[in-house]
């Protein structure tokens, strides 16, 4: 039988052993936590314990090692349930993946604290 927690992200485990697919993935998820200047969204993923597990596994696939070790000190904090970095994570990947529409503007506190009080009590 499936897992159905990780059945959305099976599509996307297929490209987050690249660079780019890493990167994106936390680029999606960080959209859930930001409010973007131009209001404009490139996709979303839910996070929660188990996608911030996913992301951190995944950041071996970083090819510079100061975007790799500074994402990881980053994301470690999302692990705590703390993501008052949520705006320079989501700005420090849109700049990786060449962003040019959507830029964090500053953090959804209301889709924060939804995170936080399903998963992070």
């Amino acid at each position: 039988t499936r897992n159905r927690t990780l059945f959305p992200y099976t599509t996307l485990f297929r490209s987050i052993n690249t660079q780019y697919g890493v990167v994106d993935f936390i680029h999606r998820m960080s959209n859930k936590i930001i409010k973007p200047i131009d209001g404009r969204k490139n996709g979303s993923i839910d996070i929660n314990p188990k996608t911030i597990d996913i992301a951190l596994n995944s950041l071996k696939n970083i090819g510079d090692e100061e975007a790799r070790n500074y994402l990881h000190y980053e994301l470690s904090k999302w692990k705590n349930g703390d993501f008052e970095n949520g705006v320079l994570v989501h700005n420090y990947v849109w700049h990786m993946l060449d962003g040019n529409i959507g830029k964090a503007l500053s953090l959804d506190t209301y889709e924060v604290n939804k995170i936080k009080s399903k998963y992070f009590k």
